[in-house]
């Protein structure tokens, strides 16, 4: 009897998230329709399900509207930022695939290592910045010091979020992608993520506050 109890819950709590799960990307993606607002919106995400993780369990729609407004400012020129590096990198692509051998190699080689790096500061900094106060700048450092010192976490999370533009490559899935992107995967990537955050933070963080739930913050 105890074990069935104890499968129920743990049912229970899969469904509870899958649910949140949903309405969360639901948030996320309506939030990213201004485009500039993307950064925001990851940061948002990020930093409810890391703060869910470690046991600070909030109403989720309230909490993640008021963790928009905080840090829109923090996000928005950031993002811009590499929104503008994305399209940079965009254009070298399109320019060194019609180059010859070897040039274009070594042109594509730089952009993948480019769009690795800009994925990789985006993803430490979105994360870092709705849990830890600092300057902007000293939250891209951090963000480039992170990415080096976590470099095989933060290759597995640079593809998780990349994913579903890598599908896109591939036509025959490209019905099936569509519909789960904007019904659940950008935040199941978060979510996958934002586990592994959890634990890298853990130093910075400190263990999960216990009797002062709203005491997230810390100076880094």
């Amino acid at each position: 009897m105890a074990s069935g109890k104890f499968d129920k819950n743990r049912a229970f709590e899969w469904w509870q998230t899958a649910a949140d799960l949903v309405v969360l990307n639901l948030l996320f993606v309506i939030t990213c329709i201004p485009i500039i607002t993307i950064g925001t919106a990851t940061c948002s995400m990020y930093t409810y399900l890391i703060r869910s993780i470690r046991g600070d369990e909030r109403p989720l729609a309230k909490s993640y509207f008021k963790l928009f407004a905080e840090n829109f400012k923090k996000t928005v020129g950031v993002w811009i930022g590499m929104l503008l590096a994305y399209g940079i990198l965009f254009m070298d692509f399109q320019i060194g695939k019609n180059m010859a051998k070897p040039m274009n190699v070594v042109i594509l080689a730089i952009v993948v290592l480019g769009v690795m790096l800009v994925t990789s500061v985006w993803i430490y900094y979105m994360s870092w910045t709705g849990l830890i106060e600092n300057t902007v700048s000293e939250t891209i450092k951090n963000a480039l010091i992170l990415g080096i010192q976590h470099a095989p976490y933060s290759l597995l999370m640079i593809v998780l979020w990349l994913s579903p533009a890598i599908l896109l490559w591939m036509p025959e899935v490209l019905r099936v992608t569509i519909p789960l992107f904007f019904l659940v995967w950008p935040a199941i990537m978060a979510y996958m993520n934002a586990q592994i955050l959890a634990k890298l933070y853990l130093p910075y963080l400190g263990e999960p506050p216990k009797d002062e739930p709203d005491n997230w913050s810390a100076e880094q």
